[in-house]
């Protein structure tokens, strides 16, 4: 049953579920046909909204269309309107907007290229043909504007700008030389750290704007107008900045007709301009052009090497000529120069000229470098072939050192000042050792000189005298080699075997001189011993006397005219002698002078002593003429000095003796010792100096007998030690009061080097002529005076030492200024010294005022050398141990005084300068110079910097008026406005002078080669030269006589020619200087011919056609011979008056005339003297033989009225 329920119940669901589907059918096949209907009623709809679906699309892109129109026009518009924009700025130009201007042509290239892109546009191409016309007009205006700017803004630079970027040691001085005429100095050859600021060629501000008008070129493809704006501007002004510089374009040619000091002076410039040609105007022109040209790097490099190439080029052709010029040894050092220039400069010329557009400049500069080289390589071997064959026969009289030793010594001097650029020369050539090279040759050097002074010591007839020049020149050469650096390049050996040749020639000298004079003291007998004295005859001896007295005599006359310049071979060569002389001569004496000294007149035979011949020996080597003057001899035993009014030698008295106390070693006059026991002992009799610095020379002689010792009483010494206790400020300045005393004159003096002590005629000046020959003064020859006595100054020290321990410092340093200030004006007023202002000298008459100088020169060597030095040490031993304070006390001790001093050296350089002072102001340049060392030594300390730099100041103003003076003298040469005619065409007196103070001038050599190098030494002797040469010239046209004027100028040229030939300024001047002038001689001469003679010898020159002329009619050959008389006689007439002051010139003019005069006249007498014979009266016609013309020319140019 529940089975049956169950199917009924699922049967009963099944038919609904049945009912449910056949109505879901029903429905379903409903909606199909709903659904169908309404795809049917769609697709009518769709037809029917499809015309409006098209429309409404047509209307949405015909709006889209129109946006984009509407965009595009707004474009082009904006286009058009920038073009018109641009185009207005361009029309203006870009003088008002530089910056506008260029902003305007970026936009027109803008426009050009929007309507380039867009061509379909209907008005493209018309806009793009305008805008590329407005295009190029602005790159025209751009093109004209940066070569405007660049023009405004390039200027020539000034030579003084350029100095000013020099470091200050090569600047040129204040006198305004152009040249650089370097002075080579060997502690400042390398300027690696010196600094060169390159100079604004153009403004900072200006270059920005170049280079954007450069760029903007460059884009418009005007690469090439750029380029050639930039280097015809450029390249332009750099030539202008290097002619007013003074470079010039010297062909070589040009080169080889410059005489030598014309153009060793242009050398010196061209050193100085390659400086400031590569690291100043290269280096600025490289700068300015990688500005102006950044980013264009092909175009930039060819720039700078077309804008510098004709200037580099100007610069070394100068350079290649000289060094393909003849060689000669004093070209060498300026060769050097150049070399060394050229190596300080290779890294510049590296660096600037590296590109590929300047290699073949940087080429050529390295090509000169090497030929420069190699030019100072052969001109070394020049020199040794010079030296050892040079041919001067003029013999040094005097034995002295040869003027060929001290030019080779000096030249061998000045070439180790170019040691490191030597190195680098030898090094040229692949030199392994160029220390070894340059010591090879300087042997050489050496060897050839000594060759060349071994021929010229065979001139020499006295072999004593031979030896002698021998031994001095050697010796020379040995000094100076062991005081410079040649030294340590040829080493010890060398100069231990050229000191034992000295000593060789020294040996040889003694034995030639005086092995027969020392014969006459040697007697031996007949046996093998010496004889007794009872074995010679008394007339023998008188004999060997006499002969030794004689020949002595002779040997110090002669020798006497000798010289040994050098004061320690001197002395050790009179040692020498005396050592050998004296002890012969005093055992001849002992042996033989009783047996002449017991007969009559001993003293005929006796005429010396031994002291006699130590004196005369004394007198040997000076070079002097002696003075046969016999000359007592003072007795050594005794004391000779001279009286004086100095509290220090107050009791002297001539050949007084000096008694010594055996304690405290100070020495007394006898008359002195009954006071002995006296505190004030020391001082009242005479104190000469403690034993420890008593001297060793003659200026002190103490009784050597033994009686002079006498023991004093200790209260001599009593109450000195008393002061030691008790110290202070009052004993102090009572010590220092009562022991400061001015020095007197005379015991300055006595200080000095024997040869600057004033003549005993009292004369306050040294007379001091300059002497040439003067090897200097030695430190050693002057003697410090003692000022304060040695046993006080210990006393004075411990006083000043408690005084600063008291904190008394102020009190001792006003106490110890204020004495030994007042104390030292008194010195220098009792020496003569006087404050001068530059009235005082302006007012002064000129001998006067020589004197003056003369004296103050003596003053500033007495003052620094002896009173300031003095002062120094006392002041160092008083205040030892307070180094501030005695500094301080020093210098203002000594500034008044030295002030003083110097205000008449300063009074001396502002005043009117004179080429006659130009002697005096030398000398007091010299000792200045000669001060130099005490200065630095004396005023060394912070406070005396400001005396120190017065010293060194003053000593470049006289360096300086020397050569302002110099070349006044050469202005003033120029100038002369004497009109007096010399009437018989002699040397003019202006000549003459000029001879004379160039000769003066020459003795001073040294000195103005400190202040000028040799080239600028010869540029201020050939300006001279060349100044009286202009002003003979204008003095020549006064004479109306053609003849006479060229016979003037011929004896003055001659004149100069002969004397500087003759002179060390033709070393200076050169050969070719010589032999120019020379030829000048020579043309004038010619002309002097050509001007007297020629119508004269024209009458009967067979050239007259007269001889030849067989048809000539006796009237005109008597016309003829008539003629010549009356002209020759004329001529003899007048130009017998006229002269020709050197003989050798004079006869030489002579027979020229007679060389062609007398031939001529010879042969028209020979064919026309029968034709004139055969008539009547044939002596009216033929009045002259040739022997009469011969002997009538003889009586040419003797400056004499005939009768």
């Amino acid at each position: 049953m529940g089975v049956a329920q169950a199917m009924e119940a699922l049967t009963e669901r099944a038919g609904l579920m049945k009912e449910s589907l056949h109505k879901s059918q029903t429905i379903t096949d409903n909606m199909v046909g709903i659904l169908g209907s309404f795809d049917h009623r769609l697709s009518a709809l769709e037809t029917a909204m499809r015309p409006t679906q098209i429309r409404t699309h047509s209307i949405r892109r015909a709006h889209e269309n129109i946006d984009k129109a509407l965009k595009a026009a707004e474009v082009i518009l904006d286009q058009f309107d920038i073009s018109r924009k641009a185009e207005a700025k361009i029309l203006r130009g870009p003088h008002e907007d530089l910056e506008s201007y260029l902003e305007a042509i970026d936009q027109l290239r803008g426009t050009i290229k929007f309507f380039s892109n867009n061509k379909m546009f209907k008005s493209a191409s018309g806009v793009i043909s305008h805008a590329h016309g407005l295009l190029s007009k602005a790159l025209s205006k751009l093109e004209d504007e940066f070569r405007q700017i660049l023009q405004n803004y390039s200027k020539p630079m000034e030579p003084d700008r350029l100095f000013e970027c020099l470091p200050s040691n090569l600047r040129p001085s204040s006198e305004g030389e152009g040249g650089g005429g370097k002075n080579h100095d060997p502690h400042h050859k390398s300027l690696e750290n010196a600094i060169f600021t390159v100079p604004t060629v153009i403004p900072p501000r200006v270059l920005p704007l170049l280079h954007d008008l450069a760029q903007q070129m460059v884009q418009a493809g005007h690469q090439q107008q750029l380029f050639k704006s930039y280097r015809d501007t450029r390249a332009a002004v750099l030539e202008q900045s290097l002619r007013k510089l003074g470079v010039e374009r010297l062909s070589k040619d040009d080169v080889q007709r410059m005489q030598w000091e014309v153009l060793e002076a242009k050398i010196g410039n061209w050193i100085h301009y390659m400086r400031i040609s590569v690291k100043l105007l290269f280096a600025a022109e490289k700068k300015i052009c990688d500005q102006i040209l950044d980013g264009v790097e092909s175009l930039r490099d060819q720039c700078f090497g077309e804008v510098t190439v004709n200037s580099v080029a100007v610069l070394l052709s100068f350079g290649e000529a000289i060094a393909k010029s003849k060689r000669s040894p004093e070209k060498l050092f300026v060769l050097l120069d150049m070399y060394e220039i050229m190596r300080e400069l290779q890294p510049e010329i590296e660096l600037l000229f590296g590109s590929k557009p300047c290699a073949e400049m940087k080429e050529s500069a390295l090509n000169l470098t090497k030929r420069l080289a190699q030019t100072a390589q052969e001109t070394f071997s020049d020199f040794e072939e010079a030296v050892e064959k040079d041919a001067t026969k003029t013999a040094v009289m005097d034995g002295t050192v040869h003027p060929l030793t001290s030019y080779v010594i000096n030249y061998v001097k000045f070439l180790f000042d170019y040691q490191s650029t030597l190195r680098l020369l030898f090094q040229e050539f692949d030199s392994k050792d160029p220390d070894s090279e340059l010591g090879a040759v300087t042997t050489r050097i050496m060897h050839a000189l000594q060759n060349n002074l071994d021929g010229k010591s065979k001139q020499y007839k006295d072999a004593a005298l031979t030896q002698l020049f021998l031994m001095n020149n050697v010796h020379y050469i040995v000094r100076s080699v062991r005081r410079s650096e040649a030294k340590d390049l040829l080493g010890d050996d060398w100069v231990q075997i050229h000191r034992r040749i000295v000593q060789q020639h020294a040996n040889q000298y003694k034995r030639v001189s005086w092995a027969k004079i020392l014969q006459c003291l040697t007697v031996q007998s007949s046996g093998s011993g010496p004889i007794e004295n009872s074995n010679i005859s008394r007339a023998s001896v008188k004999d060997r006397f006499k002969t030794f007295n004689s020949q002595f005599e002779e040997l110090h006359q002669r020798q006497c005219q000798w010289t040994v310049p050098d004061s320690e071979l001197r002395e050790s060569l009179r040692l020498a002698v005396a050592e050998v002389l004296l002890p012969a001569f005093r055992s001849f004496l002992k042996r033989f002078g009783p047996m002449i000294e017991s007969g009559k007149n001993p003293q005929k035979y006796i005429r010396f002593s031994p002291e006699d011949l130590e004196r005369m020996l004394n007198e040997f080597f000076e070079g002097k003429t002696w003075n046969h003057t016999c000359h007592k001899m003072s007795n050594l035993h005794e004391l000779s000095i001279e009286n004086s009014t100095d509290d220090h030698a107050g009791c002297f008295q001539e050949k007084e003796q000096l008694y010594k106390c055996l304690k405290c070693g100070i020495f007394f006059h006898k008359e002195c010792l009954e006071s002995a026991t006296e505190i004030n002992a020391h001082e009242n009799l005479g104190e000469v100096r403690a034993v420890e610095d008593k001297p060793n020379d003659e200026s002190i002689k103490v009784d050597e007998r033994g009686a002079s010792n006498v023991h004093f009483t200790n209260e001599h010494h009593g109450k000195v030690d008393d002061i030691n206790t008790g110290y202070d400020a009052c004993k102090f300045k009572q010590i220092l009061e009562k022991y400061s005393k001015p020095i007197e004159p005379k015991h300055l003096f006595e200080c000095l080097p024997s040869n600057l002590r004033p003549s005993s005629d009292g004369d306050g000046s040294d007379g001091m002529s300059h002497d040439p020959q003067s090897n200097g003064l030695e430190k050693d020859d002057f003697t410090v005076p003692t000022i304060i006595p040695p046993m006080v100054l210990p006393l004075l020290h411990d006083l000043a030492q408690q005084m600063v321990k008291a904190g008394h410092q102020q009190q001792l340093f006003e106490t110890y200024r204020d004495t030994r200030r007042a104390v030292l004006a008194q010195s220098i007023e009792k020496l003569g010294v006087e404050r001068h202002s530059k009235d005082d000298v302006q007012r002064m008459k000129q001998d006067v005022l020589d004197a003056k100088i003369r004296n103050w020169i003596i003053y500033m060597r007495i003052s620094v050398k002896l009173l300031f030095a003095a002062e120094k040490e006392i002041c160092n031993q008083i205040l030892d141990g307070v180094e501030p304070l005695r500094d301080q006390s020093f210098a203002e001790i000594t500034t008044i005084s030295f002030d003083m001093l110097l205000s008449f050296g300063y009074a001396i350089v502002i005043s009117r300068r004179s080429p006659e002072n130009v002697f005096v102001i030398l000398d007091m340049y010299e000792i200045m110079i000669e001060l130099q060392p005490e200065f630095e030594l004396i005023f060394g300390s912070q406070p005396c910097t400001e005396m120190k730099e017065d010293a060194l100041n003053l000593t470049k103003l006289l360096a300086q008026t020397v050569k302002e003076t110099i070349v006044d003298f050469e202005n003033a040469v120029e100038m002369d406005p004497t009109e007096t005619v010399v009437m018989d065409g002699s040397v003019h007196a202006l000549t003459s002078y000029v001879e004379r103070y160039v000769t003066y001038l020459f003795d001073y050599k040294s000195t103005l080669r400190q202040l000028l190098p040799d080239t600028k030494l010869k540029s201020a002797l050939t300006g001279i030269m060349r100044a009286l040469m202009n002003n003979l010239e204008g003095k020549s046209r006064q004479y109306e006589d053609a003849a006479l004027a060229q016979l003037f100028l011929m004896n003055n040229v001659y004149y100069i020619v002969r004397h500087f030939r003759r002179e060390e300024a033709k070393n200076l001047l050169g050969d070719d200087w010589v032999q120019t002038h020379g030829r000048i001689v020579k043309q004038h001469a010619n002309q002097y011919q050509t001007v007297s003679w020629n119508k004269c010898i024209t009458v009967q020159s067979s050239k007259s056609g007269l001889i030849k002329n067989k048809s000539i009619t006796k009237t005109l050959v008597k016309e003829k011979f008539k003629t010549f008389n009356s002209q020759f006689e004329e001529l003899h007439q007048r130009q017998c008056q006229w002269l020709v002051p050197d003989v050798e010139m004079r006869e030489s003019l002579r027979l020229a005339i007679a060389e062609v005069l007398l031939p001529a006249y010879g042969s028209f007498l020979k064919h026309f003297r029968p034709m004139i014979e055969s008539g009547k009266n044939s002596q009216t016609y033929i009045r002259f033989t040739t022997e009469d013309l011969e002997r009538m020319l003889n009586d040419f140019f003797e400056g004499k009225n005939l009768e």
